[in-house]
C-alpha cells in the first residue's frame, strides 16, 4: 500500500502494509496495528467475506463496536468504494455512532476521515471514499445511490430498516459486474417483533417471496452473549442474568437468540399449562372460526371452541405461507 499520508504513530514512518489480521487498519511496516478485535465472534464477523453477514448479540455484546472495524476495515481494503450507513433515527449518529469513531479512530479524524453534518456523511480523504448516513425513518433514501458496501445498525429497533434493506441491496453495484467485494452486514440484537430478520437469517426464508434462500452461507449469523463482552461491569451483568433466569427477555436481551413468535401476543403463554389435550369427553357449548389472511406473510385459520367453563380451545389450525383461496377454502369446509 505505501504511504497513505499519515505517519505511524510508533515509528513516525509512512508506510503501510495491506490489511492484514484482525483487519482493523492498514497496518505498519514496523508492526503496529491500532486497533484489535476480541477474539471469537467479533474478530470472525469482521473477516467475513459473506454477502450479507449479522453479528447478532445481547445487550452490550460490542454490536456497533463489530460493524464500525467491519466498516473501517472495508474502506481501507478498497479505496474508493463508497458505502452507507443505516440508524434507527439521525439521533444515533451523535448519541451512539460518532462517540465510538472518536473512541477508536478520533486520533486520525480530520486527516483519514471527517463528518460532514450538513450532508450527513462520513468522508475518507486519504481513499476516495464516502459513506451515506440514513435513517431507517426515510428508508426511500436507500434508493438511487451506488453502493460498495452498507451497515445497518440496531435494525432491531423502530420500523424502516426491512424496506431499507431491501432498497440496499440492489445499490450494491458501484463497480459493475466485475466487482467481487460487494458487501452488505446487520448488527443488532434479534427482536421478535420484526420477523423478517428471523426469516433471512435463521430460518434461511425471503420474507419477500417466502421461498428458500438457496445461497443461505452467504447470510451467516456471528451469535455474541452479553456476558461475553469482558468490558462490561460483570458484577451487574450476573445480577441480570440471576434475576431475568431463563425468560424469554433474557434469551432475546441477553443471550441474542431469536425466540419464537409465540407469546408475542400472550407474554405469559406456558407450554406445560397451555398447550394440553381435551378429554374424549369434554363438552364444548361453541365453536368459531378465526381467518387471517396473509399475502408473502403466512395465512392462518383457526377453529375455537368454548367450553362449559367459558375457557377457550384452539382445537384445529392452518398455517401456510403463500396460501391460495383454494388452499383455506379445502380446509375450512372440512
Amino acid at each position: 500500500m505505501g504511504a497513505i499520508g499519515h505517519p505511524c504513530d510508533k515509528c513516525g514512518e509512512d508506510n503501510w502494509t495491506s490489511v492484514a489480521e484482525p483487519f482493523e487498519r492498514a497496518k505498519c511496516v514496523c508492526g503496529y496495528l491500532p486497533v484489535a478485535t476480541m477474539p471469537g465472534p467479533q474478530a470472525d464477523f469482521v473477516a467475513s467475506r459473506a454477502a450479507h453477514p449479522a453479528f447478532l448479540g445481547g445487550r452490550g455484546s460490542a454490536k456497533t463496536v463489530a460493524g464500525l472495524l467491519k466498516m473501517w476495515t472495508y474502506v481501507n481494503q478498497h479505496p474508493g468504494a463508497n458505502g452507507a450507513i443505516s440508524f434507527p433515527v439521525y439521533d444515533n449518529i451523535e448519541t451512539i455512532f460518532l462517540p465510538e469513531m472518536r473512541k477508536f479512530f478520533g486520533d486520525v479524524e480530520g486527516s483519514e476521515w471527517i463528518y460532514k453534518d450538513k450532508k450527513r456523511q462520513l468522508v475518507f480523504p486519504q481513499l476516495g471514499s464516502r459513506a451515506f448516513l440514513l435513517s431507517a425513518e426515510e428508508p426511500e433514501r436507500g434508493r438511487g445511490l451506488n453502493l460498495s458496501w452498507f451497515w445497518m445498525e440496531e435494525v432491531g429497533i423502530g420500523g424502516g430498516h426491512k424496506i431499507l434493506f431491501f432498497n440496499l441491496q440492489p445499490a450494491l453495484r458501484q463497480f459493475g459486474s466485475d466487482y467481487d467485494f460487494y458487501q452488505g452486514w446487520i448488527t443488532s440484537t434479534p427482536n421478535v417483533e420484526r420477523p423478517w430478520l428471523k426469516q433471512i437469517w435463521d430460518e434461511g426464508v425471503h420474507p419477500i417471496g417466502g421461498e428458500e434462500i438457496e445461497d443461505r452461507h452467504e447470510y451467516p449469523i456471528f451469535p455474541a452473549r452479553t456476558i461475553d463482552n469482558p468490558c462490561l461491569p460483570q458484577k451487574e451483568i450476573r445480577r441480570l442474568l440471576r434475576e431475568w433466569g431463563d425468560s424469554r427477555m433474557a434469551q432475546q436481551e441477553l443471550e441474542g437468540k431469536f425466540i419464537s413468535i409465540e407469546g408475542i401476543v400472550f407474554p405469559e403463554l406456558r407450554e406445560d399449562i397451555h398447550l394440553r389435550t381435551p378429554p374424549p369427553d369434554h363438552e364444548f357449548i361453541a365453536t368459531v372460526g378465526g381467518l387471517d389472511f396473509g399475502d408473502a406473510s403466512p395465512t392462518a385459520l383457526l377453529e375455537l371452541k368454548m367450553d362449559r367453563s367459558r375457557k377457550i380451545w384452539i382445537t384445529r389450525e392452518f398455517y401456510k405461507r403463500n396460501a391460495t383461496d383454494d388452499d383455506w377454502i379445502k380446509v375450512a369446509a372440512e
